[in-house]
């Protein structure tokens, strides 16, 4: 009788992401996004817990809830304070962001991007997130 054995060894793959995540809201009124809602969108993929990252803001604010306030993000302007950036543009499980449109802002409006990452290795490709206004 022979026996052999085999050993498998897991390799860490990037989490991946739809160039393209689509959410709703109603005009004029702030939209709030959990974690588990941008995952659905966006069809972020990995085995590992991932964390998103907002990389850049196309219109509107970013706004994130922290110790139970809303925190405005600061994307596209003056870097945030190295305590901040650690923790604010990051969305992890059980976390949720706002975006408040601009005003008068109606339909499919591009509002930000955001990237995935597991811990290691961020996604490929980033996502852009557009959100429609309802009258």
């Amino acid at each position: 009788m022979v026996t052999s054995q085999i050993a498998i060894t897991p390799v860490n793959d990037r989490p991946t992401l739809a160039p393209t995540a689509r959410l709703r809201g109603v005009a004029g009124r702030p939209v709030v996004i959990t974690y588990a809602m941008l995952a659905r969108a966006s069809r972020a993929g990995d085995v590992d817990p991932l964390r998103f990252r907002i990389e850049s803001l196309q219109a509107g604010e970013i706004e994130k809830l922290v110790g139970g306030r809303w925190v405005r993000l600061s994307i596209n302007s003056r870097p945030l304070t190295p305590r901040m950036a650690s923790v604010l543009p990051f969305l992890s499980p059980g976390e949720r962001i706002r975006w408040v449109p601009p005003p008068r802002a109606t339909g499919l409006v591009p509002a930000f991007t955001i990237l995935v990452s597991e811990g290691k290795l961020p996604a490929v490709n980033a996502s852009r997130v557009s959100i429609t206004l309802d009258a």
